[in-house]
């Protein structure tokens, strides 16, 4: 863990959170797909981080297995329920086509949602009902174009 509170590896996560260290930043997530986590590994970060209320920011852009996609992401979201502080997400190229907006709806301080290339044909409709939200990555996905 760094001098900002930040975990760059999964493993470093979780000895961080299991020798009950502050963790504010979670960045497992690569830039490409070949930096993608194993499924145990990201099983094992979602039920690390349950109840843990310190989280700002999480970002496991190509980190999600794309045929799990959608069951890991929404409950990783299931396990940051009690971080209400959480700032920001990016889950950019994970293959995502969808979301629980349930889930999504529960973050009121969240201020920027990186769901860039992934699958979605839907923007999430809890999306209006965050507030503080300033920055929706939602390009590159299976949306269909608007036309004004």
């Amino acid at each position: 863990k760094d001098a900002n509170g930040s975990v760059d590896s999964c493993s470093d996560l979780l000895f961080t959170i299991k020798y009950g260290g502050l963790v504010e930043n979670i960045a497992v997530g690569g830039r490409h797909p070949g930096s993608r986590l194993p499924n145990t590994m990201a099983k094992r970060l979602v039920a690390a981080i349950v109840n843990y209320d310190s989280i700002r920011t999480v970002d496991v852009s190509y980190a999600l297995d794309p045929l799990q996609a959608d069951g890991l992401f929404d409950q990783l979201l299931e396990a940051l329920e009690k971080s209400r502080g959480l700032r920001s997400v990016r889950a950019s190229g994970c293959g995502l086509s969808r979301i629980t907006n349930h889930r999504l709806a529960q973050f009121s301080n969240l201020s920027s949602l990186y769901l860039n290339n992934n699958k979605l044909r839907t923007v999430p409709a809890a999306v209006c009902s965050l507030r503080k939200l300033s920055t929706l990555d939602l390009s590159n996905n299976c949306l269909p174009r608007l036309y004004t």
